[in-house]
């Protein structure tokens, strides 16, 4: 049954430093989980759109700022396939601007942070986003 396996986390995040932030807060967080890390919207898709890919994450953190994608495009995709009351999507972003966190919503997103600009505040408010959404949270299967 699945609620034995580890929570699978899809971390989508270019910064190799930003990802080793998030990879410690999300290992902190009282859900077992498993994170794959993509440094783009493509090796998002190579995998999420694979026909042989039996991995689908219980919940999936975003940066907006992509290198090859935007992030309001890859909630779109994203949602075309996986409503919202499926999957839990987390935008972090540097960015605080009004439009980009409405942008965010109106595309799908489940909730908004701005990414934290401490190491302490980052794990922090991964703990909580984890905890929250693969502890507490439940989702239609």
């Amino acid at each position: 049954m699945r609620e034995n396996k580890p929570k699978m986390v899809f971390l989508i995040e270019d910064e190799e430093d930003h990802a080793k932030v998030f990879e410690i807060g999300i290992a902190k967080s009282d859900a077992e989980t498993k994170t794959l890390i993509f440094g783009s919207g493509g090796s998002l898709f190579k995998v999420l759109e694979s026909p042989q890919n039996d991995q689908r994450p219980d919940l999936m953190l975003l940066d907006l700022n992509l290198p090859d994608t935007d992030g309001i495009a890859i909630l779109e995709r994203v949602r075309s396939v996986h409503p919202r009351e499926c999957l839990p999507i987390v935008v972090f972003s540097s960015s605080s601007s009004q439009q980009d966190i409405a942008s965010a919503y109106g595309a799908g997103a489940s909730a908004y942070l701005v990414k934290p600009v401490s190491f302490e505040d980052t794990v922090k408010s991964l703990i909580l986003v984890c905890n929250y959404w693969l502890k507490n949270n439940s989702v239609v299967r």
